[in-house]
């Protein structure tokens, strides 16, 4: 049972009624909406169906009834911007969200403007989630305009990089944001942490000049398969066409395709006439899969047997979500299973394969490779798969590799006392793997034997032992004394059992650390 609207909107001779999602019924006029909304007016220059009268209403009231999505405050709201009346008090952010969302949806560049303007006036109390809800709704400039003021407000704020959630991350994360893709939390989080003066586009995050501001090139165009639209298989005999979105044709074996578990592809696919047989050939079923032509032809070839997954194919993610629509289980187990061979160390898309793994919810995939970024600390790597995973994914990257390094500089400074591993946001400020054998270094370096004068040493990431007390990158930061040089051989030794030390050290917090699921 629908009611109607409060005033303005409750007028009988109105010429149609807007029902909104909590059933208020709307009683609107035709040409303000025209006037108002492009949307409607194209709407309303269709030919419409016979009014029929809606429940609740009198027969003598019967309008044309258009449902919405939108609930009652919300329309309400929108409407008195598009209206010749007083503008609404939009004094709750929610409401300013919900009610610029539907007028961009609508079409109202006036509703559109006004909404915007509320939505700054909450920019200095609350940025974050005007940033958030900015980025959400793809509007470039107050998204900008909140980033500039929470970083203002970051820069006065004191940090304590022990606590995650007092670090400059940790505070740049709340329930809004959530609601963002991992690129714009990326592109965000690089605007708090650089002050260059570069100009950040938050939106727009497949655009090439913003992958050059971070030290990429632009996206590698997508190529055709070359197998496209064609079978790898000989299809003499087949008893089924499966034919494309784009109208491309696949005769298969469906006895095959049902061992490959993917019988529920057969089964949910409309079908249509088949052409005219002959006693010796049998008619083809022809089915219409919701595919186009790249993406099918890709799935049909795991499904036969002895194919092999190309990890570098740019439509494997495609084919992987449809088979997953169709619970084909071969095509996920295969890709999956490859997908694993690719999780080692010296892999350079990490990143994106962090992301693929939790876009997948493959969770122990995931975790595997999370540990990996965190050893490596490559943790605020682009990677363009951001783009179509939520950033609580990335803030959960983030917050991982945050522990590691937190749990690695604690269990070092237990092992050389002496020395500071130092924090920078909530990172190792040092590659572990190159540097951590030098403070057992420098430490007995700097102690010369009685004859010698001492010379101050500073630590030097770069000792290079085929040239004792030079650095191999000519920093000049390595002053041995005589004895010192003499002993540069077995102190380097020494640093072999030290990284060796220092690496089961790390090994064993890594298989500790887990992702917040």
């Amino acid at each position: 049972m629908s009611t109607a609207a409060r005033s303005p909107f409750d007028m009988k001779s109105a010429d149609t009624i807007i029902r909104s999602s909590d059933n208020v019924d709307f009683f609107v006029f035709r040409a303000v909406l025209i006037l108002a909304s492009p949307f409607f007016s194209d709407m309303f220059s269709l030919k419409q169906p016979k009014p029929s009268r809606s429940p609740g209403v009198p027969n003598v009231f019967a309008k044309d009834l258009i449902p919405i999505a939108e609930d009652s405050k919300t329309f309400d709201s929108l409407l008195r911007l598009c209206y010749p009346i007083d503008d609404p008090e939009l004094l709750d952010l929610s409401l300013v969200e919900n009610v610029l969302e539907a007028a961009e949806k609508y079409q109202m560049d006036e509703a559109t403007k006004l909404s915007k303007m509320a939505l700054r006036r909450f920019i200095p109390l609350r940025s974050l989630d005007v940033c958030a809800i900015s980025c959400r709704l793809r509007i470039e400039e107050e998204a900008r305009l909140a980033a500039e003021e929470w970083k203002k407000i970051m820069s006065i704020t004191k940090m304590d990089p022990s606590r995650f959630e007092e670090t400059l991350i940790g505070r740049s994360f709340n329930k809004m944001m959530t609601r963002i893709s991992a690129g714009a939390y990326f592109r965000f989080l690089y605007f708090l942490r650089n002050n260059t003066g570069l100009t950040v586009r938050f939106i727009d995050g497949g655009d090439p000049s913003v992958c050059r501001s971070f030290g990429f090139g632009p996206r590698r165009a997508l190529t055709p398969d070359s197998s496209t639209g064609r079978s790898l298989h000989n299809t003499t005999g087949a008893d089924t066409t499966l034919i494309s979105t784009d109208g491309v044709e696949f005769p298969v074996y469906s006895t095959i395709l049902r061992i490959a578990s993917a019988g529920e592809l057969l089964t949910s696919a409309s079908s249509s006439p088949s052409p005219s047989s002959t006693a010796s050939q049998p008619p083809l079923v022809t089915l219409h899969i919701d595919l186009p032509s790249k993406v099918l032809a890709e799935l049909l070839r795991l499904c036969y047997p002895f194919e092999r997954v190309n990890m570098t194919n740019p439509l494997l993610w495609s084919v992987c979500a449809a088979a997953v629509r169709w619970n084909i289980i071969k095509v996920i187990s295969t890709i999956r299973a490859e997908f694993r061979r690719t999780i080692t160390p010296h892999n350079p898309n990490l990143v994106s394969l962090y992301f693929n793994a939790m876009g997948q919810n493959w969770y122990p995939e995931a975790q595997d490779v999370a540990r990996l970024i965190a050893r490596q600390g490559i943790q605020y790597r682009y990677a363009p798969e951001m783009e179509s995973n939520c950033a609580m994914d990335y803030y959960k990257l983030l917050r991982l590799c945050y522990d590691f390094s937190l749990a690695a500089r604690t269990k070092l400074s237990d092992l050389v006392p002496n020395y500071s591993f130092p924090l920078v946001e909530g990172s190792l400020s040092l590659n572990v793997d190159e540097v951590l054998a030098l403070p057992i270094v420098a430490n007995e370096l700097n102690q010369p034997e009685a004859t010698d004068t001492p010379i101050p040493v500073k630590p030097c990431t770069h000792i290079d032992p085929n040239s004792p007390g030079i650095c191999a990158f000519n920093c000049q930061n390595v002053k041995l004394t005589p004895s010192g040089s003499a002993q540069l051989e077995d102190l380097l030794e020494k640093s072999k059992v030290w990284k060796a030390e220092v690496d089961l050290v790390l090994s064993t917090i890594e298989l500790q650390m887990t992702i917040l699921i």
